[in-house]
């Protein structure tokens, strides 16, 4: 059975939240989505720079946590955002069916990939246990 991520949709966005109550940015709701699937990840923090904590901590992230490429992601896989640069400033979780799970100023929310066909490009990652 698939873990189930529907109590975190609707959950406020917070820089830094660690939590459903205090609240979850992208990442840290990545890390809290990837802990049910059996996938603990470790922690970062930011000032409030997306693309700063991105370039310094998410490349890394994904190489260190046993993550690999993959061009057909499955549900669980995670999802990153790249900038018209190349560098991740966004990620969330692949749910099924072109429809992803993230959290963003307005908070946790499931979105649809034909909305954001106005980012450059996204790459997926799955895990390589």
């Amino acid at each position: 059975m698939r873990p189930s991520i529907a109590d975190l949709i609707g959950i406020k966005y917070k820089t830094n939240g660690k939590n459903k109550i205090e609240g979850f940015d992208c990442y840290t709701f990545v890390q809290c989505v990837e802990n049910r699937f059996g996938h603990p990840m470790r922690g970062v923090s930011y000032d409030g720079s997306f693309e700063k904590a991105f370039e310094d901590n998410t490349e890394n992230v994904i190489k260190r946590e046993r993550l690999i490429e993959t061009k057909t992601p499955a549900y669980g896989d995670i999802i990153l955002f790249l900038d018209g640069k190349g560098r991740g400033i966004h990620v969330g979780v692949y749910l099924e069916d072109n429809r992803f799970a993230h959290c963003d100023k307005q908070g946790s929310h499931v979105s649809s990939l034909d909305y954001y066909m106005t980012w450059s490009n996204w790459r997926f990652y799955t895990w390589s246990d």
